[in-house]
Formats: structure tokens, sequence, C-alpha cells
């Protein structure tokens, strides 16, 4: 489904569209997080090269999406929101990651292009690489900042953590 979102809030016995940002292209929606059951984000990158993309948000419970940030040159892959430190994190393959300190407001570039997945455990969290030519990275403080993890030199497609402990 391109660009589209249906919600059901009767454990899928029905069905209903919401509406979402016209991107001109066909989209696809990298992956959701969410702040609260009101507030959420997820990521998004056109169907055809992956160039264009960015970061929709809901603060209706997802009865409703709007941009939030636009990637330039590089779709959003993956998207993260740390609970313990209030950041956002959304990976890009052909841009720098970008992160927001303020719920998605604004947004600062932050770490090289190529990066491939993000997850959080508490203040744990780790992005994935998609090049070996790159370090993953992993922080300690709910990603405020960011370490190259050298001793971990493989690719990492959907990094996932397990809630409540230190595993990833």
């Amino acid at each position: 489904i391109e660009g589209e979102f249906w919600r059901t809030t009767d454990n899928g016995v029905t069905w209903n569209q919401v509406t979402t940002p016209s991107t001109g292209l066909p989209s696809e929606i990298t992956q959701f997080t969410f702040r609260n059951t009101m507030q959420g984000w997820c990521g998004v990158r056109d169907n055809f090269s992956g160039n264009t993309g960015g970061v929709w948000e809901t603060t209706d419970g997802g009865l409703t999406w709007n941009s939030v940030y636009t990637a330039v040159g590089g779709g959003v892959v993956s998207i993260g929101f740390c609970s313990t430190s209030n950041e956002l994190v959304a990976p890009c393959w052909n841009t720098k990651a970008v992160c927001s300190s303020d719920f998605g407001n604004t947004w600062t570039q932050f770490a090289p292009q190529q990066q491939n997945g993000v997850t959080f455990s508490g203040n744990l969290g780790f992005i994935g690489i998609y090049t070996l030519s790159l370090s993953t990275l992993y922080s300690t403080d709910g990603g405020l900042t960011w370490n190259n993890a050298a001793s971990l030199d493989a690719e990492t497609w959907s990094p996932y953590a397990v809630p409540g402990t230190s595993t990833i």
C-alpha cells in the first residue's frame, strides 16, 4: 500500500483509511515509533529510488499524519524514540541520519549516511549499518551521543532491543 495507512480499533475486524500527506511519488512506510497513545512518527521513503522521504507525525492516535521532516537526497529507513531521553532518531541510506530533541519540531544531522536501523532499550541505543566501510553506532545516554562500535564489523538490517533489558 503506497503511502496509505489503515487503522483498526477492534482488533482487526474493521479497518479505516486515515489521512496522510501527499508525496507525489509512491511511498514506503519504513517503521513506526510512538511516544504515547496519541503521538507517534513514521519513516518514509519513495518506492523508486529511496532518494526522497522523511518523517510523518500523528498527534491524534494515528487518525491523521503530517510531514515534519523532509529528507533531501535520501529516504528515512528507520525511526526510533527513546522514552528516557525523549530523543527521536531517524537513520537514512543516502544522507546523514537525523535526530530531534523536541519531539520532531527541529532536526539535526548527526551521523554519516548508510545507517540502516535504530532501536532503544532504556538508555541503550543501537544504529546498524548496511556497508562495512562504516562502524555500527551505539549510545549509552538515550541517543544524545553516539560512539563507533568498531568491534562489531557486520551489516545490521533490523536491530531490535529486548524491552527492559540491555540486550540488543
